[in-house]
């Protein structure tokens, strides 16, 4: 037990299962990395939006929610909830997809220059080959909730299927030939797989 006080939100052991990657309940900016070896060995990695411009970010992202690691233990993929402020009260909410590189604490968007009410969120890195990340694609205006596939090697990303009204938090299995997730169907929240 590292700790019991429920201020922990989401959880991600690495591969080697040497490095744990956790959130709190908090929109607190951060996700914290601990060495399983070594207690006291821990960081808080502060999250931003990186920009075109080298060395400027912008300090918009609230919170990390879903996390997943590559397989060599370097790169940790994440969603985030986003909010710009604009004039008055009002503010723009968004969700994306970022890398984060946990050495050097650089971070990219998984895929940069979405359209305004486009969402991403609740990615998976395929488990026996880092070129394949699964996402939710929400579009707000359109009313669509999809999944999509993103090759991180070509930069082409492709529509799997769509899951209605809810998010489906995807995950691949175990060997890649299946692809689970949440669909509601009947007023009832069921698991469903498709093959790849």
């Amino acid at each position: 037990v590292l700790s019991g006080t429920g201020e922990w939100g989401s959880l991600a052991v690495s591969p080697d299962g040497g490095t744990l990657a956790a959130t709190t309940v908090y929109e607190d900016t951060t996700i914290f990395v601990f060495n399983l070896d070594d207690a006291d060995d821990f960081r808080a990695i502060h999250l931003y939006n990186p920009t075109t411009q080298e060395g400027l970010t912008a300090d918009v992202t609230r919170f990390a929610d879903a996390l997943t690691w590559d397989l060599s233990g370097q790169y940790l993929v994440y969603d985030a909830f986003n909010s710009v402020p604009l004039a008055g009260d009002n503010a723009v909410g968004f969700w994306n997809i970022s890398v984060l590189n946990v050495e050097t604490e650089s971070i990219s968007p998984l895929i940069s220059g979405l359209p305004d009410n486009v969402h991403l969120a609740n990615p998976t890195l395929a488990r026996t080959n880092d070129n394949f990340v699964v996402f939710d694609f929400f579009d707000v205006d359109a009313e669509v909730n999809e999944i999509w596939v993103f090759d991180l090697f070509t930069g082409d990303a492709g529509f799997i299927v769509d899951t209605g009204p809810n998010f489906a938090f995807p995950n691949f299995s175990s060997d890649d030939g299946f692809l689970a997730f949440e669909f509601t169907e009947f007023d009832a929240l069921n698991v469903q797989k498709i093959p790849l």
